[in-house]
């Protein structure tokens, strides 16, 4: 199985729990913070040449933004890339890729 068919099928048993979660016995609120669960718990795609923020990489590293920023300032993590127009540091995919894999490597 692809690694995308694979993630289609993990959505659909997400959407598939989220369902019956949604009966009127439960609440709302706590089905929706469930499938936040659920869905964090899906792999993120990570593209070597794209550009990700603070948060988004933080996402796919399964920490907090401010953790990521933590780091950052202490010269941790996957190198950042600042961008010319001062908007802030955006990490490459291929770095954060290296980034996991040296955490891998180191555990």
């Amino acid at each position: 199985m692809t690694a995308a068919a694979n993630m289609n099928t993990n959505l659909e048993d997400v959407f598939r729990q989220l369902d019956r979660r949604l009966s009127p016995e439960h609440r709302f609120a706590d089905a929706l913070v469930q499938m936040e669960r659920d869905l964090s718990a899906i792999p993120m795609r990570i593209d070597d040449d794209a550009l990700y923020s603070t948060k988004q990489t933080a996402a796919r590293l399964s920490i907090s933004h401010r953790t990521l920023e933590g780091w950052r300032s202490r010269g941790k993590g996957p190198k950042v890339t600042k961008l010319l127009d001062n908007s802030g540091v955006r990490y490459r995919g291929k770095h954060i890729r290296e980034f996991i894999e040296a955490c891998e490597a180191w555990a």
